[in-house]
């Protein structure tokens, strides 16, 4: 197995792609399950990833790395009327010229970073105050 040095920047463009893809699949998501509906986090997790399993088909699918991005952008775009983050150019030049990336290496990075979660903020959990046996309470 020999390893293969691609560019930090494109790589980071890549990123940006498939994050982009990602949230497109979380807005779809939560703009198709009512805010009220029961058990919503849950709905919402089983559209997103029926979205991110049709990218990943549409992408398999696709005739060529440049037909891999004109679909997966277009469809993006039919979601949610979204453009894609410019932050994506250099990983979008890249795969349109063919110069500095396969068309594997391509797919295996978009799918790989649509995969992986946009989540950016840790969730954190309010810890309650301890409260003496006198009522009192301390900070931590």
């Amino acid at each position: 197995m020999q390893d293969k040095k691609i560019d930090i920047e494109l790589v980071e463009s890549a990123r940006v792609f498939g994050q982009w893809l990602n949230q497109t699949a979380q807005k779809f998501a939560e703009d198709e399950i009512a805010n009220d509906a029961s058990e919503r986090e849950s709905k919402i997790g089983q559209v997103k990833a029926k979205v991110l399993l049709e990218f990943e088909n549409t992408a398999m699918s696709a005739f060529s790395p440049q037909d891999i991005l004109y679909s997966l952008s277009r469809r993006a775009g039919q979601l949610v009327q979204t453009e894609m983050p410019s932050g994506a150019t250099v990983f979008v030049d890249a795969v349109m010229s063919g110069e500095k990336l396969s068309a594997r290496d391509a797919l295996q990075m978009i799918i790989t970073y649509m995969r992986l979660s946009t989540d950016v903020e840790p969730k954190y959990v309010e810890i309650a105050p301890e409260i003496n046996s006198r009522g009192e309470v301390f900070e931590r």
